[in-house]
C-alpha cells in the first residue's frame, strides 16, 4: 500500500523563505522552519479522497504557486499562504472526465497523474508558469498558469491550454514520470 501522504519543499526561492507543502487526510498544509515546521502558515481543505495515495504537489520555479493534484484529476493552483489561485477542471486533460469522452463524465472517477510540475517560460518569470501534466496513458498536456502576482492584481482568470495534447506513448510506451 502506497502512503496517503504528499509533500513538497519550497527551498527558497524569490521570497528567501522556505515551505514545506504537506497533503494529508483533507488538507494541504504549508509549514515553514521559522518555528520548526510546528504550525501551518496556510491550510487548504481540500476534502478527503478514495484515492489519496494518486495526489500529487509540485512548486512553481520562482516558488511562488503550488499546484495540488486530487486522484480525481482536479488540480488547484495555491499561493505561498495556500489561497486557491487557480482551479483547473479534470474535464479540460482527462479523457476519463470530458475531454475526448463519449459519454457522461464521472466527476467521481479516478485520474491517474503520472507527473506534475512547472516549467518557466523562456525570457524569465513573472506573468505566467506552464503548468505540465502527464497522464498514465502517456499523453502530455500543457496549461498557461498566471502568475501569483497578476492574481493578485488582475484576479484569477481560467488557466487555457499552452498547446494541444501530447500522446507520448505511441513514441515511448514506458513514459511513467516527468522531471523539469
Amino acid at each position: 500500500q502506497q502512503p496517503a501522504w504528499q509533500l513538497a519543499l519550497c527551498a527558497g526561492g524569490e521570497s528567501g523563505s522556505e515551505l514545506l507543502a504537506l497533503w494529508r487526510d483533507g488538507d494541504v498544509c504549508l509549514y515553514s522552519p521559522r518555528d520548526n515546521f510546528t504550525t501551518p502558515v496556510g491550510i487548504w481543505p481540500s476534502g478527503t479522497e478514495r484515492d489519496p495515495a494518486l495526489r500529487r504537489l509540485a512548486w512553481n520555479g520562482d516558488q511562488t504557486m503550488l499546484a495540488a493534484a486530487s486522484s480525481t484529476g482536479r488540480v488547484v493552483v495555491l499561493d505561498v499562504k495556500a489561497r486557491p489561485l487557480h482551479t483547473l477542471p479534470a474535464s479540460s486533460w482527462s479523457r476519463e472526465h470530458g475531454a475526448g469522452a463519449a459519454g457522461p463524465a464521472d466527476p467521481d472517477a479516478r485520474c491517474d497523474l503520472a507527473g506534475l510540475c512547472f516549467r518557466e517560460p523562456l525570457g524569465g518569470r513573472g506573468m505566467r508558469s506552464e503548468l505540465l501534466l502527464l497522464s498514465c496513458s502517456g499523453v502530455l498536456h500543457r496549461f498557461y498558469v498566471p502568475s501569483a502576482a497578476a492574481a493578485a492584481v488582475h484576479g484569477s482568470g481560467p488557466s487555457r491550454a499552452a498547446a494541444p495534447p501530447l500522446p507520448l506513448s505511441a513514441h515511448h510506451p514506458l513514459v511513467s514520470c516527468l522531471a523539469f
